[in-house]
């Protein structure tokens, strides 16, 4: 799924935190991370156990949650 992805324009952001998500009109535009600003008119959130943080940055919750497992 994600070399298909890639092929149709996404870009994998790996380890880097999100500090921000811009919104205009009730939709994404942009993404700030600590790896600087991006812009993009869609963004999926694949943090895991932060999910729901990053959820509550466009007021999202989230439908499950992430369990640590040890």
């Amino acid at each position: 799924m994600l070399d298909s992805a890639k092929r149709n324009g996404a870009t994998l952001m790996q380890n880097c935190e999100v500090l921000s998500i811009q919104t205009s009109s009730g939709r994404v535009n942009g993404v700030t991370t600590n790896k600087g600003d991006f812009s993009a008119p869609i963004v999926v959130n694949a943090a895991g156990t932060w999910a729901a943080e990053v959820g509550k940055m466009v007021g999202k919750g989230v439908a499950y949650g992430a369990e640590k497992h040890c």
